[in-house]
């Protein structure tokens, strides 16, 4: 991204832009992430791979849609860092209303009570939850196959290491320490010869000018030759000038090389030390960092343990829930045959008909069946479709009884008609002979009246034993129409017996 300061005030604007941001707080975060020597950095495409994989990591923690701005400076002093602008966007809900707004500490809160469980107020909340932000990078760069292992945790939180930057910073001043001093010394040394060479020169041109001075002090000639000597001198003087100045020079260049090199002898000793000590440091790093990852590795595997006994107990007693309900609505339909229950040889062991379903016996129904209750169940169905084809049976013989009496019934019927039919015919002759009878009664009574209206001693002996008989044959038909109503009352009963005991025996069965 850019790297211009001004720039990131409207990337900022844009990525807040319509979210709600809480008055009096900060406005965004930024993340300072330094990558381990796993995670290449040196060439560009490096450089960016290794932006896009921190911007991941930060985008992983906070919600998603956090970074809105990130940079990597590739100066051989933090190529190994990179500067990461935050401002983590959720979604608000409340009771009543639901909004995009921005929250700098909620994802971190989260995030370190996922790892180290519930944080007590009087903790020192900010560095556990930068603890925890260590170990979630750690674990995020091992996911993504880099080797990353996390530090030693501190255990007060005053600075007890020095960091690499630090470590590095330190060394090279010591290194800057040496070269002043040997440099130092070897100025010291140059300006002292060469303040020696500059008053030699003095002095042999204070020596020359007093020759000139003496010269002209003879006069004469002797001034022409005074003058070609001093030309001759002072030529001299130059040369000899230009030859001091040359070997001090050569000197100085001498001397300066020797300085350099000495400075650079004590320089590689200071930095083959400080290697030496880096080196220790780094071994006993390492053995720590192996120490430390055999604890985060258990540690981790205690967490995954927990979660997943966690997650087992939490489907356990879901998995009961659900059983609870399978078995209750099993129990209904076993009374309810709206629900259609029967037995099948899928999945559920059992069918049953969904639309006579509430909404969590659908659901119950639909899920998975434990072995155990599709084994009850498919029981429950077998023995159910068993008693119902039990009843079918029996209402089956039922009916098959019930269909032989109506017709045994019917075939009564036929015969107590045919019965009653001659029965009346049998009536209607004794009726007729009763009629007769007493027709006969009539005229025999009629008759015996008359002749007891007549006197004994005028009746004939013939008449008096025909009246005789008249009175036997009297007494015999009322003798015979007694005993013929009896009799065809007795026989009009027991037609009507089974009849009747048939009606009582369809009414008991109704």
């Amino acid at each position: 991204m850019s790297d211009d300061p001004l720039s990131y005030g409207t990337l900022y604007t844009h990525h807040v832009e319509g979210a709600f941001i809480p008055k009096g707080k900060g406005k965004a975060l930024h993340l300072l992430v330094k990558f381990p020597e796993s995670v290449p950095v040196e060439t560009r495409e490096d450089a960016e791979a290794a932006l896009k994989l921190a911007v991941d990591f930060a985008q992983h923690i906070f919600g998603g849609d956090a970074v809105f701005a990130a940079r990597m400076d590739r100066d051989e002093k933090s190529l190994t860092n990179a500067d990461l602008f935050l401002a983590p966007r959720y979604v608000k809900k409340t009771k009543h209303t639901e909004k995009i707004a921005i929250s700098l500490s909620r994802h971190l809160k989260l995030m370190a009570e996922d790892q180290l469980g519930p944080i007590k107020e009087d903790k020192d909340i900010l560095r556990q939850q930068g603890r925890a932000l260590q170990d979630a990078f750690a674990k995020f760069l091992r996911a993504r196959g880099f080797q990353a292992i996390r530090g030693q945790a501190k255990q007060a939180p005053e600075p007890d290491w020095s960091s690499p930057e630090a470590y590095g910073s330190a060394t090279d001043r010591k290194i800057a320490a040496a070269d002043r001093e040997v440099a130092a010394h070897d100025r010291a040394e140059i300006e002292d010869r060469l303040v020696d060479q500059e008053r030699e020169l003095a002095d042999k041109a204070v020596g020359l000018v007093k020759g000139l001075e003496d010269a002209r002090q003879i006069g004469g000639d002797l001034i022409a030759d005074g003058i070609a000597e001093s030309d001759r001198i002072r030529d001299a003087a130059r040369e000899d000038a230009d030859t001091i100045r040359k070997q001090a020079e050569a000197e100085k260049e001498r001397l300066l090389d020797a300085a350099t090199q000495r400075s650079e002898q004590m320089a590689t000793q200071i930095r083959d030390q400080a290697q030496a000590d880096a080196d220790a440091v780094a071994a006993k790093a390492k053995e720590a960092r192996l120490e430390v990852e055999v604890a985060q590795r258990k540690r981790d595997e205690a967490i995954a343990d927990r979660h997943a006994a966690e997650a087992a107990k939490e489907a356990a007693r879901s998995d009961a829930d659900i059983a609870s309900l399978q078995l209750a609505l099993v129990n209904r339909a076993l009374v309810d045959d709206a629900l259609e229950l029967r037995p099948d040889d899928g999945e559920r062991g059992i069918l049953m008909n969904e639309t006579a379903m509430q909404e969590p016996e659908r659901e119950a129904y639909r899920a998975r069946w434990a072995d155990w209750v599709r084994t009850v169940a498919r029981a429950a169905a077998m023995a159910l479709a068993k008693t119902r084809a039990i009843a079918a049976a029996a209402k089956h013989e039922a009916e098959r009884m019930i269909d032989a009496a109506k017709a045994k019934l019917a075939d009564d019927r036929i015969k107590l008609a045919a019965e009653r039919t001659k029965l009346s015919a049998e009536q209607i002759q004794l009726a007729l002979g009763q009629k007769a009878l007493k027709k006969q009664r009539a005229e025999v009574v009629s008759y015996l009246e008359i002749w007891e209206a007549i006197p004994p001693d005028r009746r004939s002996p013939e008449v008096n034993a025909a009246v005789e008989r008249t009175s036997g044959l009297k007494q015999q038909a009322e003798s015979l129409s007694a005993e013929t109503r009896s009799r065809s009352k007795r026989r009009l009963s027991d037609v009507d017996a089974p009849a009747q005991a048939v009606r009582d025996w369809l009414d008991e069965g109704r």
